[in-house]
Order: structure tokens, then sequence, then C-alpha cells
């Protein structure tokens, strides 16, 4: 009965505080994860032992998005119940599997489970050492990609007196390193159906200059993420300039501009720079022209370079 009401108040607040959150965040293969954490220890009233606040560091490692493995180590000062009192230090040693649940929107529940130790330094009537198996539930609320809070509850069971223990967390976790699970690759039987073979991207550039500004590295990445993900996709890079240069100056700059966007993509995708075309078509003076440009080009002027994809 316990666990349930506290298993109830940690969903009930968690839910609360992220149904309103859009943004997406996950747990990411090869990841270290860093989790210092508060919470109580609410020990068997058996133990004769009062409950206080037990001090906790977790470090885990995600093998995937869904499953990884975390050691804790906690400790808390105490004392015995009664009249006479005695000092106790309780320490709990425990490793985990840990499943996470994908999810849509930044609340991640996760299981865990495992074994471990439970070492007091002196409690009458038992010994001080005590092996345990450990079984619980909890939720990571994402702020951004590499930090979560988290808490959960997890119940302490020692084997050898059959004494049961409950252990509430909350904390947060640092996600160190690792990397992204890619999105499944699309076979290019049915790459008509790919959105990768819809999408057009369109970078427009100051007067004159040939620098990729910042604010196009998200839709550049989501051209990136195409290639990566379809090895027979291929990339057309169609640069344009104004009217407010004569026609080799222009001819020039839109190869430039094309140029500049090839290489970022090169370096960014990683792949092969035949699977990309780059051409210059210097001033965009023509209404073909600006129907491929589409809102890059406007009354007879156009500073942009139009990224679209094919198939082989």
């Amino acid at each position: 009965m316990r666990i349930n009401k506290l298993l109830f108040i940690l969903l009930s607040a968690a839910l609360l505080s992220g149904v309103t959150k859009n943004a997406l965040a996950d747990n990411r293969e090869g990841a270290f994860v860093l989790s210092p954490s508060i919470g109580p220890y609410l020990f068997d009233t058996n133990r004769g032992v009062k409950n206080n606040a037990m001090f906790n560091l977790g470090l885990g490692y995600d093998l995937t998005k869904n499953w990884g493995v975390e050691a804790l180590a906690g400790t808390l000062h105490t004392s015995t119940k009664g009249l006479y009192s005695q000092n106790v230090i309780a320490n709990l040693y425990s490793l985990d599997g840990v499943y996470h649940f994908s999810t849509n929107i930044p609340l991640q529940p996760y299981l865990l489970a495992g074994g471990g130790v439970l070492d007091f330094n002196s409690l009458p009537g038992e010994t001080n050492t005590q092996a345990n198996l450990n079984a619980g539930a909890g939720l990571e609320y994402f702020l951004g990609n590499s930090v979560a809070f988290r808490s959960d509850v997890r119940d302490i069971y020692t084997v050898a007196n059959g004494k049961s223990d409950v252990l509430v967390n909350f904390g947060v976790s640092l996600l160190l390193g690792g990397r992204s699970t890619p999105a499944p690759s699309v076979a290019v039987s049915v790459a008509q159906a790919d959105p990768c073979f819809d999408s057009k991207v369109v970078v427009r550039f100051a007067n004159k200059s040939t620098t990729v500004d910042p604010i196009y590295k998200t839709e550049l990445q989501q051209i990136v993420t195409c290639m990566q993900n379809n090895p027979n996709l291929k990339v057309n890079l169609d640069g344009y300039a104004s009217s407010l240069s004569d026609a080799k100056r222009n001819l020039a700059l839109s190869q430039q501009r094309a140029d500049e966007v090839k290489h970022y993509l090169i370096d960014q995708a990683g792949v092969d720079s035949s699977r990309i075309v780059a051409q210059g078509f210097g001033e965009a003076d023509n209404d073909a022209a600006k129907n491929v440009a589409g809102p890059a080009c406007q009354t007879g002027t156009c500073e942009s370079v139009v990224v679209s994809m094919f198939g082989k």
C-alpha cells in the first residue's frame, strides 16, 4: 500500500509538469549518465530504524536508446528507535538494468531491476552486510538533449531476512556523449513515397555574400539526414544572384554560393561529393528560373541557392 501511494504521487506530479511540453528529447546510445539524487529511505518497520534521507550517486551507460545499466551508491545517517537509540550508518550499493520507454513528449518512463548490498556499520540483531534484490519504476523529464529531472521508487528486498525497504529518489540525469539513433533507411524502391524526395530548401544570401547564414542550419540538417539514410539520394544545388552586377560576376557569385552549400553538406553528412551537383546560373532573370527558386526570387532579384533532392 505504501509503495502504491508513492508511485501515484510521483506519476501525477511528473505528468502534470510534462503534458504541456512538445519538444522531443530522449536517451541515446553510447551515452554515459551521471545521476546525483536524494530522497527518503523508508526502512522495514521490523528493522527498528528511523527513516531518513539518503544521498545517492548513479553512473549509467545507455547500451541502446532503450536499454542501459546503472550503478548506484547511496549513504545515510540515522539511528535506531527506542529509548536507547544508537547511531546507524547505512550504505547502499546496487547494479541495475534499466529499460527506457520511448514517447513523443519529454516525459520518459523507465523500469529498473537488479541487486546489490545494504551495509550497516552496526545494527543490533542483524548482519552488517546484507545482499538484496531491487526493482522499481521512475520518470525522466527532459529539459534538453542532455539534462533531465528524474525520480523513481525502488523496493529493496533483503534476501537473508526477507525485509523490504523502499527508496524514493529525486535528482537529475546528465547525459555525456553518445549519439542519436538514426532514422531507419528507406529503400530506393519506395523512394517516391519518401518525403525526402519532395524536400526543397531555399538558402538566401545577403547582397554579394557567399556565407551560409546559421538560420538555415536546421533545414540543411534535414537534407543531411536524408542523405545519410538514403545512399542513392543525390542533391542539386542551383545558385542564383541578383542583377546588381554584370553577368560574368553574377555567374561566378552564384557558383560560389552553390559550392559553399555543397561544402557544408559534405562536411556535415560525410558523403561522396559525386552525390552533390552544384551549379551557378547567374542572375535569375527569366520566369523558369524564378519558378524553380520560388519565394527566394522577388521582383526580378534572386540571392539564393535552391537545394533539391532526387534518386538515381
